[in-house]
């Protein structure tokens, strides 16, 4: 929901493939998130670290959210290693296919810091 509002979805590769692209419900979903995404842009822009947000707050909470979803699943350390290989995975197909996105590398340096801060908070539990 976040990344529709500070991203516009409609450029974004798997929004215009079919199924999804030809399915009324999925030019519904791409119309609204559209029309969301233009329409609170303004009040997003006003934010001070606006660039920092845009650019990480979604990424952040993706893989924070997929990795404490892993540690219900997965035992440790098997967690932590196989999210950080889908972070990977998903941050270097970018280089070869572009229309998933742009590869960033600090988006890896991001998903270190994250893994390295749960990991701490579970060895040292408040």
């Amino acid at each position: 929901m976040l990344y529709g509002l500070l991203h516009d979805i409609s450029q974004l590769a798997v929004f215009q493939s079919p199924p999804f692209a030809t399915a009324a419900s999925g030019k519904a979903c791409t119309a609204f998130f559209s029309h969301a995404h233009y329409a609170f842009m303004p009040h997003f822009t006003r934010i001070p670290c606006w660039r920092l947000l845009n650019n990480y707050l979604v990424d952040a909470l993706w893989f924070t959210s997929f990795t404490l979803y892993m540690q219900l699943l997965l035992g440790k350390p098997l967690q932590y290693l196989f999210c950080i290989a889908m972070a990977v995975l998903s941050e270097c197909s970018q280089l070869l296919f572009p229309q998933l996105g742009t590869f960033d590398p600090l988006d890896l340096l991001l998903y270190a810091v994250i893994l390295t801060l749960l990991s701490l908070c579970e060895k040292n539990p408040a």
